[in-house]
C-alpha cells in the first residue's frame, strides 16, 4: 500500500507533464525541430529559381507531431498551399481552418523562356513539407518529392 501512493503520484505527474507539453504546442524537441526547419526553408528558398534542394538534414520530421498550428504558422509563416489532402489551394487567409498545409522546400520555378512558337514545359519542382492537423496540432508530417 505504501508503494502504491508514490507510484500513483509519479504516474500522475508524468501524465500531467506530457499533457501539458502537448497543450503548449508539442515537445521542446518538436519546437526545436520547427526552428531548424525554418532556417533550412529560408536557405532552400534563397537558392536560384528552379532549384530542387533535397531536405536531407531534416529527413526525420515526426518530432513535429503535437506541435500547435499557431507555432507552425509563427515559425514557418503561411503555407504555400492549404486545403484538404484531395484539394489544395494556394495559400489564402483561411488556411488557419484547413486540415492540410504544404510548404514548398525551395524557390519558385524558373521563368519560362518562350521564343516565337515555343512551348515551355516544367517538370518536377522542389520537395514539399506536408503537414496534417487535427485539433489544432500536427497529426502527421512527411516529405513529398515532385515529378
Amino acid at each position: 500500500m505504501r508503494d502504491a501512493v508514490p507510484r500513483f503520484l509519479l504516474t500522475t505527474t508524468v501524465a500531467l507533464g506530457l499533457s501539458l507539453q502537448v497543450a503548449l504546442g508539442g515537445t521542446a524537441s518538436g519546437r526545436q525541430l520547427l526552428t531548424e526547419l525554418h532556417q533550412g526553408l529560408e536557405s532552400a528558398r534563397a537558392m536560384p529559381r528552379g532549384s530542387s534542394p533535397f531536405p536531407s538534414a531534416y529527413q526525420e520530421i515526426s518530432g513535429l507531431i503535437g506541435v500547435s498550428r499557431s507555432d507552425v504558422a509563427r515559425v514557418l509563416g503561411s503555407p504555400t498551399y492549404c486545403g484538404t489532402r484531395d484539394f489544395l489551394n494556394d495559400s489564402s487567409p483561411d488556411c488557419g481552418t484547413k486540415s492540410f498545409w504544404a510548404y514548398r522546400w525551395g524557390p519558385p520555378p524558373p521563368e519560362p523562356h518562350l521564343g516565337p512558337g515555343g512551348v515551355d514545359s516544367t517538370t518536377g519542382g522542389p520537395w514539399l513539407l506536408l503537414l496534417d492537423f487535427s485539433s489544432g496540432q500536427v497529426s502527421a508530417a512527411r516529405w513529398q518529392g515532385q515529378r
